[in-house]
This record gives structure tokens, C-alpha cells and sequence, in this order.
């Protein structure tokens, strides 16, 4: 029976009182937020409380893994600790460790000398060669916090359309410090999973300066067609395809020291619904253990309709059991092969969230934020960003407009061969409704597609909501 602290959401008023007279064995401890990835003396002062409260099933690593995160965010539950989203932020590093001293006493516990590597958990699937989690080494300093901190998941993705595009590399650069986690649009799969592609080496070293986690998405992007129905459908069904993958997988995670993977399959025939929860399934089951998170990409949707050939395949309740974070794409409501209106209206967002968190677990949503639009003109769509669109307004002198039902802002303009374009795009104003439903509904964080398409004004605005 794990030991249950008595009114300790009350208690923690007085924990600043508590904290300085309590012995401890490691002078880092609650000084800095702890999140997956973490590493050093105070993560092995944490596991040890958590292990000694019966919340960890292991002794002490020192390597903040999925476990950790995990004992974590069942302590936070069991306390009413919010958000519980497994992050050990100050607060609940010293709720730890008052709920320890109150059950054991006053003298701290001191740790097991930490392993360079983390120790995989209780009974994991066998492996022949067990891989060991990214970055398993402490730094040679404490491990950088985005500033100022959050409790909150703010994941962007990285993408290089072509060789030497540097835009997602320039906003990394930028506005690294205002973000936490970062998918990397690296790896296509084929139906045998076999993975093409290659790891963005300049952009990970980047964000491993700033303490940033990276994820190896994996994706059916066929260019220029699109997302392949087939590729997904025959990696899904045949279970020595899945096998494959994931074996490839466990090599390239600790060779460039990804933290885990998102995978972001789309476009996929419902009927593989079942073939699809399984490869969740055993992507869990086989990297889970090994220290790995395991993110999906799914479709926004306000139902569930499993006919649908967008969002049929995904089985809300079942991802939402298997996987560590389900990234919620919400927007292209109105997109480049559709007619003109809103990315992302309010009421749409809104619905797709009071779905998700009806089958899904909130702490482990991530809220899909759009940073673009599309201009729609004659039989043509292009994408615009927040760089373009006011270039845009500029050079046609335009005073956008406000559709106050679906909290967008759009506009028309008359290019100089007389064709006539409509714009539906995101802005500070269009997002905050958005963040807001972060707040509302205590989701795990937020997704960004993608890193390149913001500017300053975006990001301030993320910080107002995120990073409270």
C-alpha cells in the first residue's frame, strides 16, 4: 500500500517553514524543476523517497526516466497535486519530501550511489542487447531549464524541407529557451519498417544545449504525393514489419540520443484500426522499459467515427492507455485541398478537446497549435505564417478582419494580375483562445507545427499561458 500523505495540498504552505530544518542528504534537491531526461544526485534523492513511499519500483539511477515520471505523477494524483503530469517541479519535490519525513522522519534518506545508466524497470520484455536510455552520463553542469520554467509540455516540430534549409535550425536558435521538447521530422517508413532518413545532427546538439528533449518522429510522407495509405497498411498489418521497425528504432534512439519517438502515421485506412492500437501497443511495451516515451500524432476529431479515412484509425481510450503523450492535431480544419475558412475555429478546437479528454487521460494531451494560415486563390491554396502575413497587409495596405464566432482573423486582397485571394491565418489573439483550453481542461501541453512559421509575438504569447 503506497503511503498517502494527510491534507498535504494544505501542508504545502508550510513546507518552506519545514524544508530548511529537515536533514537531506543532497543539497541540489528541490532546486530546479526535474522532468524526463533529467540526470544527477537530486533525481537520486527523489527515486530514493519515491521508492522508499512504494510509488518507484526500483532504487535509485539517477536518470529521470518514464518510471520516474510515472511514480511521479501517481504521487501528484494521490495528493492532488496539479498539473500531474509527472514533472517534479519544486512544489511537489518538497510535497516528496515532507510526505517522507512524515512517515519516516526527519534524517533523509542517502541514495545509492547513482549507475551511469538507468536501470529499465520491473520485468521488461526481454531484449538480446538492451539499449540504454539517450544521455544516460550527467553533464558536466546541471542540466539547463527553459526559462522561465513550465510544468506544461511545449513541443515544437523541427522539419528540413531540403538540403541546408535552416528555418526550423534558426527558430530553435531564437526562441529555444521558450520551448521544452522537440519532434524531429527526420524518419519515412515503407511497409517492411524499414526507416529512410537522416537524424538533423546541427539541430539536436542545439537543443541539447538548451535542455531541450527531442523525439525521432516517425511519418508516411511520400513527397510530392503525400501521406501513403499503402505504406501505412502494410507496415501495420504484418507484425515482422512492426518488429522491424521498432528494432531499428532501438538503434537510432541512443545513437543521437533521442529521448523517445513521436509517431505521426496519417492518412491510414480505419480498417487497420486494431493493427494500428497493437504497433502502440509494442512500441510502449519494447521501449517503455528502456527509459523511452513514446508520443502519437492523431487526428482531431469530435467523435468517433470509425469509418472515417482521416481519423477512423485512431482509438482514442486504447492510445490513450499505451502511449505517454497523444498530440491532438488540431487545425487544418480548413486546408489547401478545401475551400477558404478558419485553420482552427474555437468551436471546432473546442469540441476536438472536450472528445479527447472525455477517452483520454488530460495530462496526456498535447493541444496541436497551428503557427500558419492558407491563402486561397482561383483553384490554388499557399501556406502563409506569421513572417508573411504581414508583409501581406503591408504591401496591399489591409486592415484585417475579426470573424468573432470561430475567433479568427482573415482577409482579401487583389493580387497585381487582379486575382482575388482570401486568407484565414493564426495570430496572438486567434492562439489565446486555444491556450486557453490548455488551462481549462489541465492538458499535459501543447504541440506547435511548426518551428519556423512563428515569430516573437507567438511566443510571447505561449509564455503568457504556459508558463505561468
Amino acid at each position: 500500500m503506497k503511503k498517502k500523505a494527510t491534507l498535504v495540498t494544505l501542508m504545502l504552505f508550510f513546507v518552506s517553514l519545514l524544508i530548511p530544518v529537515m536533514a537531506t542528504a543532497d543539497s541540489n534537491y528541490g532546486t530546479r524543476t526535474l522532468n524526463q531526461g533529467s540526470s544527477g544526485s537530486d533525481v537520486a534523492q527523489l527515486q530514493q523517497y519515491l521508492f522508499d513511499l512504494k510509488y518507484l519500483a526500483h532504487t535509485p539511477t539517477g536518470f529521470y526516466s518514464s518510471d520516474t515520471r510515472d511514480a511521479v505523477r501517481e504521487f501528484q494524483r494521490a495528493n492532488s497535486i496539479r498539473p500531474n503530469n509527472g514533472f517534479a517541479n519544486v512544489q511537489t519535490q518538497q510535497a516528496i519530501q515532507l510526505v517522507w519525513t512524515s512517515s519516516f522522519g526527519n534524517s533523509a534518506p542517502l541514495p545509492t550511489e547513482p549507475k551511469p545508466e538507468p536501470t529499465p524497470a520491473p520485468e521488461p520484455t526481454p531484449t538480446p542487447e538492451p539499449v540504454p536510455a539517450p544521455e544516460p552520463e550527467p553533464t558536466p553542469t546541471p542540466e539547463p531549464v527553459p526559462a522561465p520554467q513550465s510544468n506544461k509540455i511545449i513541443l515544437g516540430y523541427y522539419t528540413v524541407d531540403y538540403p541546408g534549409d535552416k528555418i526550423s535550425y534558426n527558430s530553435l536558435a531564437s526562441y529555444g529557451d521558450h520551448f521544452n521538447a522537440m519532434s524531429t521530422f527526420s524518419y519515412r517508413v515503407d511497409g517492411q519498417g524499414n526507416l529512410h532518413g537522416t537524424a538533423p545532427t546541427d539541430g539536436l546538439a542545439l537543443a541539447k544545449s538548451k535542455g531541450i528533449q527531442s523525439y525521432a518522429l516517425i511519418h508516411n510522407y511520400v513527397y510530392p504525393t503525400g501521406f501513403d495509405m499503402d505504406i501505412a497498411s502494410n507496415l501495420l498489418s504484418r507484425p515482422s514489419a512492426r518488429q522491424n521497425l521498432i528494432n531499428q528504432l532501438k538503434q537510432i534512439l541512443p545513437a543521437h540520443g533521442y529521448a523517445g519517438v513521436n509517431v505521426d502515421l496519417e492518412y491510414i485506412r480505419a480498417t487497420e484500426r486494431p493493427n494500428y492500437t497493437q504497433f502502440i501497443k509494442e512500441l510502449k511495451e519494447e521501449l517503455g522499459p528502456l527509459g523511452y516515451t513514446v508520443i502519437v500524432s492523431v487526428t482531431g476529431k469530435t467523435f468517433d467515427d470509425k469509418t472515417s479515412p482521416w481519423g477512423g484509425v485512431f482509438d482514442f481510450p486504447a492510445l490513450g492507455k499505451y502511449a505517454d503523450y497523444v498530440q491532438i492535431m488540431t487545425y487544418d480544419e480548413h486546408w489547401f485541398g478545401g475551400t477558404p475558412g478558419p485553420v482552427a475555429s474555437i468551436g471546432y478546437v473546442e469540441r476536438a478537446v472536450n472528445y479527447a479528454v472525455s477517452t483520454i487521460p488530460s495530462e496526456k494531451i498535447l493541444l496541436g497549435i497551428a503557427a500558419y494560415g492558407y491563402d486561397w486563390y482561383g483553384s490554388n491554396t499557399k501556406v502563409v505564417n506569421y513572417h508573411s502575413v504581414p508583409k501581406l497587409l503591408d504591401q496591399y495596405n489591409i486592415t484585417p478582419s475579426w470573424d468573432n464566432t470561430a475567433k479568427s482573423p482573415f482577409f482579401h486582397y487583389t493580387d497585381e494580375r487582379g486575382i482575388r485571394h482570401e486568407v484565414w491565418y493564426e495570430n496572438p489573439r486567434s492562439m489565446a483562445y486555444k491556450l486557453a483550453l490548455v488551462d481549462k481542461h489541465d492538458l499535459g501541453g501543447i504541440g506547435i507545427w511548426r518551428l519556423g512559421f512563428e515569430d516573437q509575438s507567438f511566443w510571447d504569447e505561449v509564455d503568457k499561458f504556459m508558463k505561468k
